[in-house]
């Protein structure tokens, strides 16, 4: 077959191919660099010298495509690394993938780079004046783990239309979503490739007023929150970003991990923002998250947010509306981490109907909305279960299960990792929620290593019994105790339900030890007795779930559908 199972990396291939496709490993570190033009450690540095020097300098148009994790293109410490590329290779584009379409096993961001006339010696900078950027929101399939068919096409069959990037048909290209990016902005700018960094606001044509959002809405910043004034007890909510994830707080901000005191708040002369202020991250990686939030109640939030207090001609539910529409990213600065100034948002036009076209809007958008939270409730309340008649026998947990103690140091690892906190596992359910990728950069502290097939159980508070069936690979909280079977028989995901049973969770209660921050001892855990099934009955009951599970399947759909029309809704504003 030609195939070999080796590390690539520590046999560099010279020039040996035409073309070279590949969707190379992300974020691994490699002790072969020395072999390298630019030595380093940096797994996603080498492999894509790797690519560049396979290509045959003599072939037509040599040329390559390669997937790499999108911090490729921005990250401070691989700016030579992409310098060297658009000095060894001309450039075409860049195609911004959707964060999820690699899922179930990795949701890291990704791209692909395309460049031809690789290692010819004449590179991008002499001659092209630019590359074309595209940014793809679907590929036609659900961006979650199920990755279930869309009856909508696919972005890509746009870029497909126009993949000779030919310059004669530069005008369709851009009406059909492509993007210019010249060299000489990226050159300025650390050469750095992400396109919407270099994205400027197309005018408006809407039938309604344009106005600058600096005209309608007062905007601010918030507060320094030092960490010894955390935690304390308070009326006033003292909102950081992380408190976008806590559930039930999708829309409207409700629930704080923060409060301070009314006291507290005129001793550090915080002024109290109102209820309805609109707010968002406003630097760092937060902001690719694009989240927006509404103010149920007065509160604080910290430095890390931006406020939007409407006046009278602009309703803060419709702001809300049209942010959403809004990729808050091509507001950030092109530094490292970005931010976002008061200065551009209030420069940003938006359309303003007048107001009761604005409370007709939010009349109709709330209906979907209302739509879209009765099938999430449908979802919430319905938890997988195993019952089980009392006389099945029984076992120790660790008969059958290990703990997996392997770690590792984000200190000596550099780009993006799949990263579970007790925070991304949802109580009861095992679902995962909020984003689990990140930077190793950001990451403190040592972190344990799982695989796909292993059990996520949280130790920490088991009251809230956070128990994950993995089907991924990354890093975790060391308050999570990573669960690996011993035995074949034995199915994980049918055992990580049965391990969320509350029949289980009662008796994980009666070990844990600590006050303020209960845990449960692993060794206790790995003695308790859990039900012993044959694979066949295992593979039985979890069918049958996953029956359950399918009929929950049409509420997701629902969720999708609304929420296109409400998007839709939202487009027509801008008439797009």
């Amino acid at each position: 077959s030609n195939i070999h199972m080796k590390d690539s990396l520590a046999d560099p291939v010279d020039g040996e191919y035409d073309v070279v496709i590949t969707n190379m490993p992300y974020s691994q570190t490699t002790k072969h660099g020395v072999r390298y033009d630019l030595p380093s450690s940096n797994g996603d540095s080498i492999c894509v010298q790797h690519c560049i020097r396979a290509v045959n300098a003599a072939a037509p148009e040599g040329r390559m495509a390669i997937v790499v994790p999108e911090g490729f293109l921005f990250r401070k410490d691989l700016a030579r690394v992409r310098e060297y590329l658009l000095e060894r290779c001309e450039l075409r584009s860049v195609i911004s993938l959707p964060q999820g379409v690699f899922l179930p096993y990795t949701g890291v961001k990704t791209d692909i780079i395309y460049a031809v006339n690789v290692n010819q010696g004449h590179g991008t900078f002499s001659g092209r004046k630019y590359f074309w950027y595209f940014d793809v929101k679907s590929d036609g399939y659900t961006l979650n783990n199920q990755r279930r068919k869309l009856d909508t096409p696919s972005d890509l069959t746009r870029y497909e239309e126009y993949r000779r990037l030919d310059d004669e048909q530069r005008e369709d290209m851009i009406r059909a979503g492509f993007e210019v990016i010249p060299f000489d902005r990226v050159r300025e700018n650390g050469f750095l490739l992400v396109g919407n960094r270099y994205r400027q606001q197309k005018a408006i044509s809407s039938k309604y007023d344009v106005v600058s959002i600096g005209d309608v809405v007062t905007l601010v910043n918030g507060y320094t929150f030092p960490l010894d004034m955390q935690g304390q007890q308070g009326t006033i909510p003292f909102y950081k970003i992380s408190d976008m994830n806590i559930d039930g707080n999708e829309i409207e901000m409700f629930m704080s991990n923060n409060y301070v005191s009314e006291d507290t708040a005129r001793l550090k002369k915080w002024e109290v923002f109102p209820p309805d202020t609109v707010i968002f991250p406003k630097c760092g990686a937060a902001i690719g998250t694009n989240k927006k939030r509404i103010l149920s109640a007065p509160a604080l939030f910290n430095s890390n947010i931006m406020g939007m207090i409407c006046g009278d001609n602009i309703l803060p539910k419709y702001l809300l509306l049209l942010l959403s529409s809004i990729d808050i990213m091509q507001w950030a600065s092109l530094s490292n981490p970005p931010t976002i100034t008061k200065e551009v948002v209030a420069g940003y036009k938006i359309p303003l109907p007048p107001l009761e076209v604005q409370r007709s809007i939010i009349a109709e958008l709330e209906g979907y909305q209302n739509i879209i939270s009765g099938a999430r409730q449908v979802i919430n309340n319905y938890s997988a279960s195993i019952r089980l008649d009392r006389n099945t026998g029984t076992i120790r947990l660790g008969d059958i299960f290990e703990a997996v103690s392997d770690t590792v140091d984000p200190k000596t690892k550099s780009g993006s990792v799949v990263y579970v906190g007790l925070e991304n596992i949802k109580s009861g359910t095992g679902e995962f929620t909020g984003t689990l990728e990140g930077e190793y950069e950001n990451i403190r502290s040592l972190k344990r290593q799982f695989r796909p097939g292993d059990i996520l159980f949280g130790k920490l508070r088991p009251a809230l019994n956070k128990v994950a069936f993995a089907d991924f690979e990354g890093i975790c909280s060391t308050d999570i105790i990573v669960l690996r079977s011993k035995d074949r028989e034995v199915l994980p995901e049918f055992y990580s339900i049965l391990l969320r049973d509350n029949d289980f969770n009662a008796m994980v209660l009666n070990g844990v030890s600590g006050g303020q921050l209960p845990r449960v001892d692993i060794d206790y855990l790995l003695d308790l007795p859990v039900q012993i099934l044959s694979l066949e009955e295992q593979q039985k009951i979890l069918a049958e779930i996953k029956r359950e599970q399918s009929l929950i399947e049409p509420s997701r759909q629902l969720i999708e559908i609304f929420s296109r029309k409400i998007q839709s809704r939202i487009n027509d504003l801008w008439e797009q």
